[in-house]
């Protein structure tokens, strides 16, 4: 049972107008009060309801509980997100699940908290008995309403159990994760994208060619054959394989010559100019935080990549260390004092610390002999003049 604590007098009524966007469907009402959902309502407390339009042309009913969520003490229990529940169904083989209906409503609210609850109609003043879907996810994961298994078996509070099973909008078998056809069904179906229209009068309308339309249709096609993801086994070491080209990133995550998981992403104008072994690492590195909670901590395999990086050095933050370093690639006589660019092109060779090239143009820029030594390579400054004589103080 859920309790609603508040930090305001009890007592003070909410002064927020009604907005009712088209005429409220009494039967959802009735139907709430045979449910026993809500009940009428003397309470000094008063939520207005908004009605928002379905698909369907059908009204759904929302209480504004805005102004009272703001005094109200939060149940933070985590949801969980959809690829942490597909996860957790490794090795099952047997799927059942039921439908609990209009979950919001299953769960009652601490019997001296209901009048907080209260809304009004236009046909009467009621309040609710449940409380909100935080509390009822807690209460799922603590009862156990979802079942998997590696057996079949009967159980008394589940009706059916089946091979596979669409969960959060995918297919889950033994085989692992694949696309629920029937969410893509309508971008299948669709014939072509209408981008015929200009964005200005000053721009030529964009023409849709067969070029054009045969990539359309393989986009379909792959979409329509999207591999069956594996569900991840953490007994077993992972793969990552990256990838890069001059305009984005991919990576690959692998069990046992399997996917499990992929992640690309555009590479912004910056990091376009890097070349194409420091866009591996960066894809290396990203996939890497991506995919933490799969690699932190287990065995896993870098495929191959940037063999030039073998033998680079990562130096720490230590800068004695550092200054040593950049003082043996510039300030020794094997080294010659060259300029900034040939100092880098030395140094990142075979180290590498952040902000590397600001500390190699600061050192070579406050290198005393090549202040003493060399001329300048600036513009002249300029004839002196001498400052007006002011005529007053």
């Amino acid at each position: 049972m859920a309790e609603i604590s508040l930090h305001a007098i009890l007592g003070k009524s909410h002064t927020s107008t009604m907005k009712v966007h088209g005429t409220l469907n009494s039967t959802e009402v009735d139907a709430l009060l045979a449910a026993d959902f809500i009940q009428p309502s003397t309470s000094p407390f008063s939520s207005p309801i908004l009605l928002v339009k379905k698909k369907d042309a059908t009204w759904r009913m929302f209480v504004d509980y805005r102004a009272l969520n703001k005094i109200t003490v939060a149940d933070k229990y985590p949801i969980p997100n959809i690829d942490e529940l597909l996860d957790e169904l490794y090795g099952a083989t047997i799927f059942s699940k039921i439908d609990l209906r209009s979950g919001y409503y299953q769960i009652r609210v601490n019997p001296r908290d209901i009048e907080k609850t209260a809304f009004r109609t236009h046909s009467g003043h009621y309040e609710f008995k449940p409380n909100d879907g935080t509390t009822f996810a807690s209460l799922k994961n603590s009862i156990g309403v979802a079942v998997k298994s590696t057996v079949l078996r009967k159980t008394i509070k589940v009706l059916f159990w089946s091979i596979s099973s669409v969960i959060l909008g995918h297919i889950v078998s033994a085989e692992g994760v694949q696309v629920d056809q029937e969410k893509i069904a309508a971008i299948c179906q669709a014939l072509r994208v209408d981008c015929t229209t200009p964005y200005s009068p000053h721009e030529e309308g964009f023409k849709w060619t067969e070029e054009i339309n045969l990539a359309f249709n393989k986009l379909k096609q792959a979409l329509m054959k999207a591999p069956i993801l594996r569900l991840p086994d953490f007994s077993k070491p992972f793969v990552v394989e990256c990838d890069a080209s001059s305009i984005g990133l991919g990576a690959i995550l692998i069990q046992e010559d399997h996917p499990v998981a992929y992640f690309s992403k555009g590479l912004s104008p910056s990091n376009r100019l890097k070349s194409a072994y420091d866009c591996e690492l960066l894809a290396l590195v990203l996939a890497v935080e991506k995919w933490s909670h799969y690699l932190l901590g287990l065995t896993k395999k870098i495929g191959e990549l940037m063999l030039s990086l073998k033998g680079r050095v990562v130096v720490p933050e230590d800068i004695t260390l550092r200054n040593t370093i950049l003082h043996e690639a510039h300030g020794t006589p094997m080294a010659g004092h060259g300029g900034f660019l040939k100092t880098f092109k030395r140094v990142s060779a075979q180290f590498y610390w952040p902000n590397l090239k600001r500390d190699i143009r600061l050192f070579v820029q406050q290198c005393l002999t090549c202040q003493q030594h060399k001329y300048e390579t600036l513009s002249p400054a300029g004839l002196l003049q001498s400052l007006p004589i002011p005529t007053q103080i």
